[in-house]
């Protein structure tokens, strides 16, 4: 059976749309149907046409050309859907990629041979009162917008109280998103398949905050306690709602499943060797 293979991708990275470009002829070749939203299959001149919300309903897998914001992009399209992501990096730091933009018939040709294994990784949901459940990939983050004034955030694991944060803001991430804003706040770096949720302080007002580790079983609370102005509550990097004084944010781990495909041969170790500027080469 061939696979059905859907696309997507970020047309305003310059790698992307000679990809798209080379997309018809090996999906050809190697017996892959190619779906695609409109807009993509203008660029890819092939294929058959869907609407973006059917990627979860008619595709095996969608190939993500651009970088790991397109990856986010296109798990926000797949909603509930269980559907695996292969990425192809056409972006710069591509944490989620599983090729290079230029390895594109490499990549397909993995694919349809099964020659790759899936990570499970796990995602964030985020409510706040009276409103539907956002869901995250990366990190829930609660900072203090366009005001310049210091904040007060009460932080609650479980219902039992932890402390209050005078701060910018707090980051809630998974381990995916350990590399994102997360490590720019100084939080650790945790291995994506790691079960485990990461609370990391934004500009903390006292030596004493440090980054927290939990289980990804915890139920995380935060309550705004003190601000002269509403704060800004971002989902994937994505502005989602104000959040005046007195606001709760409840964050645990979401029944969604974000499932990456990765290489045989990929070893993240190289990722953050590269990306993250590490010296030396292991023996």
């Amino acid at each position: 059976m061939k696979m059905k293979l859907g696309i997507f991708a970020n047309c305003e990275k310059p790698n992307a749309l000679p990809v798209l470009r080379r997309l018809a002829q090996v999906a050809g070749k190697l017996g892959v149907d190619i779906f695609a939203s409109p807009a993509i299959r203008a660029h890819v001149g092939a294929g058959t046409e869907i609407a973006e919300g059917e990627y979860g309903a008619t595709c095996d897998m969608v190939l993500c050309v651009g970088g790991d914001g397109s990856v986010l992009h296109t798990l926000g399209l797949l909603g509930d859907a269980a559907v695996p992501v292969a990425a192809l990096n056409a972006g710069t730091l591509g944490f989620m990629s599983c090729a290079p933009a230029d390895q594109l018939e490499t990549l397909l040709e993995c694919l349809t041979a099964g020659r790759y294994r899936i990570e499970e990784r796990i995602m964030l949901s985020a409510a706040v009162q009276g409103n539907p459940s956002y869901h995250a990939l990366n990190d829930v983050v609660v900072t203090r917008g366009a005001s310049g004034r210091i904040i007060t955030l009460d932080l609650t694991v479980n219902g039992n109280p932890v402390t209050s944060y005078k701060c910018d803001g707090l980051i809630v991430s998974t381990p995916t998103g350990s590399t994102a804003y997360s490590l720019s706040a100084g939080g650790p770096i945790l291995m994506p398949e790691t079960r485990a949720i990461v609370v990391s302080v934004i500009c903390p007002h006292t030596l004493s905050s440090r980054p927290l580790v939990l289980p990804d079983s915890a139920v995380i609370e935060v309550t705004v306690r003190k601000t002269t102005h509403p704060l800004l509550l971002s989902i994937d990097g994505r502005d989602e709602s104000t959040l005046p004084p007195g606001e709760k944010i409840t964050i645990a781990r979401s029944p969604r499943i974000a499932r990456i495909v990765q290489l045989h041969h990929h070893n993240p170790f190289d990722a953050l060797r590269v990306k993250l500027g590490w010296k030396g080469t292991p023996p």
